[in-house]
């Protein structure tokens, strides 16, 4: 009777004995199995920006048509029929080598800030399209993160958290008229790293979470007496984000989830060991992490080995708890809808021109052309272009574990059946063993 050896959890702090798959490349985990993992698939060739995007985002405007973001060293893009334009103020930025984008809605408009550089407003419902302008209000100038809490627009730079008027991102000072303010935290937990919006603020800083309560009156936002987390915060500013009410983060020891009461692991003894030791950890700041909402993943990008730009997937399957990885090139990953498909833009999807004899006529408000379902989505290394994980399936890896197939005796293996759904001629099988334990390799 043939044995049949499963293809386990992956778990690569655990050694190769005790590791119950020693690999698990270029796949996801579903319903306790693997599956496959799409490849990056150009969005359009003109979605490229001019340099390596440090920022991205996609916001909706009062007729839910997605509008997606992007930022690099010296332009803020707007992609307008699946181009990316540029849609920067006169004179264009300077972003530091260690920085990034980060982007906010509040309303019609999208507020993009990073260090150095006064807080940017585009309108998405203005008509023509206009460019990038300063922020008006006095809002904090260099401010390096940015998020949208109830009806407030909240940054942070520094130490120090601000939030705007009342439903009024152009008024920032200070009144318990207005309710605008702001907050100094603890220097000790390092600088604000990123502030996350749920029905309180999440602001995470390199060594700590704090929490903020709206409360109106003179407090306006009540902070608590003490972090929430102390023992470590966000690793880079794109590091973490919501997925319901939970927020994922990679923290300078590994991978948390945060309900807003504790830190849960969910990478310990798992993967954490593994990210720790081949994180390049001078480029941190690149770290990014998107959402694969169909899929259930959490999903970080991360510099590795001596890599400068992330080279590789850590992949988390929230329904599963189990993870996978891939090695894959990129410059920001995170999540977006697509742009809806308009006379101007089908040839994309059609580049025959043609629609005769492809899309009937009772069809041509087809989903195929307004697609709202928001995907993993990166910029690729090298070509700064756009993609989406939409393409075909990658090419996956899977061992399992080490096994004595005949204990205290040596034992002939003559065939390998691979088991599971796949297509002929795309599989192949190899065997390792030890000809002696313990000690031999």
């Amino acid at each position: 009777m043939p044995d049949t050896i499963p293809f386990a959890e992956w778990l690569p702090d655990k050694s190769d004995r005790q590791n119950p798959a020693a690999e698990a490349k270029g796949c996801i985990s579903q319903a306790g199995q693997y599956a496959p993992l799409p490849s990056v698939q150009d969005y359009a060739s003109a979605a490229t920006a001019s340099d390596v995007v440090l920022g991205s985002d996609t916001f909706y405007d009062e007729d839910t048509v997605p509008h997606i973001f992007a930022g690099d060293a010296s332009k803020l893009y707007h992609l307008e029929s699946r181009t990316a334009t540029d849609r920067s103020q006169v004179g264009g930025y300077t972003v530091g080598s260690s920085d990034t984008w980060q982007l906010a809605q509040f309303g019609n408009f999208a507020v993009a800030v990073t260090r150095n550089e006064a807080p940017q407003v585009f309108d998405m419902m203005a008509s023509p399209v206009v460019a990038f302008a300063d922020l008006a209000g006095s809002p904090p100038s260099g401010a390096t993160s940015v998020a949208r809490v109830n009806d407030f627009l909240w940054m942070g730079k520094g130490f120090t958290t601000h939030w705007s008027a009342f439903n009024d991102i152009t008024d920032w000072t200070p009144s318990t008229t207005t309710q605008a303010g702001n907050q100094e935290l603890d220097q000790e937990r390092g600088e604000i790293m990123s502030i996350i919006g749920l029905d309180y603020a999440a602001i995470f800083q390199e060594r700590g979470i704090r929490r903020a309560i709206y409360v109106g009156g003179a407090v306006i936002w009540d902070f608590g007496q003490d972090y929430i987390e102390k023992a470590r915060g966000s690793i880079a500013r794109n590091a973490a984000t919501p997925f319901g009410n939970t927020i994922f983060y990679a923290a300078d020891d590994g991978f948390y989830a945060f309900d807003g009461q504790a830190s849960v692991p969910i990478g310990a003894g798992k993967v954490d060991s593994y990210f720790t030791s081949r994180l390049n950890y001078a480029y941190r700041h690149k770290i990014s992490v998107g959402i694969d909402y169909s899929r259930k993943l959490v999903v970080w990008a991360c510099p590795m080995g001596s890599s400068q730009l992330p080279s590789e997937l850590l992949i988390f399957s929230v329904q599963d708890g189990r993870w996978t990885h891939d090695e894959i090139n990129l410059e920001f990953l995170y999540d977006s809808p697509v742009e809806p498909f308009t006379v101007d833009s089908f040839d994309t999807l059609f580049p025959a021109d043609d629609l005769d004899g492809v899309v009937t006529p009772d069809d041509i408000d087809s989903a195929v052309f307004d697609d709202r379902r928001i995907r993993l989505a990166a910029w690729q290394a090298g070509t700064h272009k756009l993609g989406m994980f939409t393409g075909a399936a990658r090419a996956a890896t899977i061992d399992t574990a080490e096994t004595e197939l005949a204990p205290g005796r040596r034992a002939l293996v003559t065939e390998v059946w691979p088991l599971g759904d796949m297509q002929a001629g795309d599989v192949s099988a190899s065997i390792g063993y030890r000809r002696a334990l313990p000690g031999a390799s």
